[in-house]
Formats: C-alpha cells, structure tokens, sequence
C-alpha cells in the first residue's frame, strides 16, 4: 500500500511539473526571444555567411503552443506507462487503478528513466535556463543527425497540401542526464500517425523478464564472460519505409542553415515565418513505426552473423562457437552478449560495431543493465538488484 501511495506521489509531482513547464512557456516573451538569439547572433557573428533571423514574440507563442500539446500528451501517456504497459525486465508486475498487482505479459517500449530522474525540459526552457550550454547541446544533437544523413531537405513547390498539412513536427528538449551533462534531445511528434498504421506494423517486440532471468542465470552457471553494450542512436540506423515528413519552424531551422548552409535554399516562408520540411530516410525517434525498424535490423544482422532466434523469445539469439554456446540478448538497444571465451565476445562486439559504429560496451562481473545492477559471483551464482532504481523513480 506504501509503495502504491509513493507511485501516485511520483505521478502527481510528474504532472505538476509539467503543467508548470506549459504555464511558464507561455510567460516567454521579450528574454525568451534575447535567449533564442544567443545562437544566431552572438555565436555565428565570425561565420561568414550564418543565417539571419529576427525572432519575434510570435514566433515564441506559437512554438509554445505546440509544445502544451505534446506536454498535454506527455503528461496522459505518463499516467498510462505507470499503470499499464510492460516494465523493464525484472519488474514482474504494474500497478493498477485500484492498487492491485497484475502480471503484465505486453510488448511495448519501457518506461523511459529521464522521466523520472535529472532533469528534462523544454528547448526554449533550455535555452532560458542555461544559455549557451542549451544551444551546443542542441547543436549537437542536429549535428548528429545531419551526419548520420536522417533527412533529406524538400523544396516547397514539390511537396503536395496533403503532404505539407501531414508533416510530423519535430520536437527538443533539453535533458540533464545522472553525470550533470546536458543533452539536446530531437524527435519527431508521431501523434498523427497513430490510426495510418495495423498494429502489427508497429508493434516492436522486447525481451521478456523470463528470457533476461534465465539467460543470467546460464551465464553466472557456466561462468560465462559477459559483456553489455548500448547502440549509440540505434533507431537511426535503420531506414525509413516509408515516405515520411517532418516539419522544423523557429530557431531550429536557423541552427541547420549553420550546420549546413545548403539548407537555406530549401527555406520557405509560411505565415511569415520560416520553415524547413524534411524528408525522414532513417527511423527518427517518435516515428510510429521506429522501433519495430530497428529491431527488425538488428536481428538480421544478428542472423547474419549466424545466430538463431531463439523461438521462444525473438530478443533471444544463439549460436554455436567452439563447442560452447554464444548468447546476443537485446532490450531495444541495449544488448547481452555471453560465452564462455572471452575472445568470442570481443569478436561478436568487433562485428556489430562494424555494423552500427562504436558501442558504450561493459565487461567484466559487474553490469548496470536495463536499470538493474547485476553481479556474477565466483560460485556460480548472480545477484540482481534494483535499488537505485528505485530510489530515483521515487
């Protein structure tokens, strides 16, 4: 009953926190403005050519108004995540409305953890709250995906009312991760594709708490090495199937004619304001179909390596090596690799950064995965814990 009355506190300070994000969006006038202009006017005065714009108080209210929307959305789905989609492996319940315990057997994304530890907020909150640190973050977070060639600029005149109307906006925020670095965050707004596709189009399948338990358990029992890794922007990886939009307005569109001044002939003016449309190559976060994108990639490279879906759980893959079984086991991006060898998982790693680019890769007897801190023990055994887990989402 304590620990259902702590969830609801932790839903209520959630909401809270952003209906006074929404309410101080709107209170940005004429320092919002001064705050968006750090970037273009004083630091691109020395690159010849850095695009210009006057950011005016309207441009500032409309970008707030889309902003309460997807806050609104936000704070619903929230609600929602708490109660009634899958938790991360090791997690065998959720709470329902009338604090009772259920077992919970959907695929669906985890609960994100920045939602409920550091601090995460909006871009122009960002860029108010802390200047400059907000606009490299940024900055950066466009960089990346301009080199990881996500988007393709379109011009206006060939894009259709429809396609234009359909355009996805892409949304910022501004992130503090645990170690105090600030992060730019971007996606897009895939509310609108929600209803174009079946649910087995989009419907990604994770690894289940039974796979994750029994997969530690064989590793600590045949003292296997182990190594976790993460795919740096895994989603961005795999290749969009279909023809998808993405609209940027305001500041962002002055941040991409600086990362890249070809930009600007793709520029257009609507309602007086400029607007860049974006034609999606690489499976962006937010985009309905994504993570079911990513994970169909991941898998056949695995398969292409030579391992074998396991046919009970298809985040399972394994392969023969040397007389000793070879284990990939993978949550979204976040992935457990085993053998008894230790060279085997370096070679395995070595082969799917071939594939994806370097990897954040652990090794040794302790492991942070997926929330939980695991220890394989001498004798055999595993421990598996949760507890600063827990205490940052209370």
């Amino acid at each position: 009953k304590d620990v259902v009355n702590e969830i609801n506190e932790v839903i209520n300070n959630n909401e809270t926190y952003h209906e006074d994000m929404i309410e101080e969006e709107h209170e940005y006038h004429e320092d919002d403005s001064e705050g968006l202009d750090v970037y273009l006017n004083e630091g691109n005065t020395d690159d010849e050519g850095a695009y210009e714009h006057n950011y005016d108080n309207d441009d500032v209210n409309d970008d707030s108004e889309d902003i309460e929307d997807v806050h609104e959305d936000r704070t619903t789905r929230t609600r929602y995540s708490l109660r009634n989609i899958q938790q991360p492996p090791g997690s065998h319940h959720f709470i329902a409305e009338s604090g009772q315990a259920h077992s919970s057997k959907s695929y669906f994304a985890p609960i994100n953890p920045m939602d409920f530890t550091g601090v995460q907020m909006s871009a122009k909150k960002g860029i108010k709250m802390l200047g400059n640190r907000a606009i490299e973050a940024l900055q950066a977070e466009y960089q990346q995906l301009h080199d990881k060639k996500v988007f393709t600029p379109m011009k206006v005149e060939v894009l259709t009312f429809e396609q234009r109307k359909n355009a996805l906006r892409s949304v910022n925020i501004i992130a503090e991760k645990r170690c105090g670095r600030i992060k730019g965050r971007t996606c897009a707004d895939g509310r609108p594709q929600r209803g174009i596709f079946d649910e087995i189009e989009t419907k990604s399948p994770t690894m289940s708490t039974d796979a994750f338990m029994l997969t530690t358990l064989i590793e600590a029992y045949e003292k296997r090495d182990v190594a976790t890794a993460d795919v740096t922007g895994a989603y961005l990886n795999a290749d969009m199937d279909t023809f998808t939009l993405m609209k940027l307005s305001g500041f962002t569109v002055g941040i991409m004619c600086n990362i890249d001044k070809r930009y600007k002939d793709y520029v257009s003016k609507e309602k007086g304001k400029d607007v860049l449309y974006l034609r999606l190559d690489k499976a962006l976060y937010g985009c309905v179909k994504s993570a079911l994108l990513w994970y169909e990639l991941f898998a056949n490279t695995i398969k292409e390596i030579g391992f074998k879906i396991n046919p009970y759980d298809p985040c399972v893959a394994n392969m023969d090596i040397n007389g000793s079984q070879c284990t990939v086991a993978w949550y979204v991006d976040d992935t457990k690799i085993s053998h008894k060898d230790p060279e085997v998982v370096t070679s395995i790693i070595k082969q799917l950064e071939e594939r994806f680019g370097k990897m954040t890769v652990k090794r040794g007897k302790s492991h942070s995965f997926l929330g939980m801190n695991i220890e394989y023990k001498e004798d055999g055994s595993a421990t598996i814990n949760m507890k600063q887990y827990i205490d940052e989402a209370i």
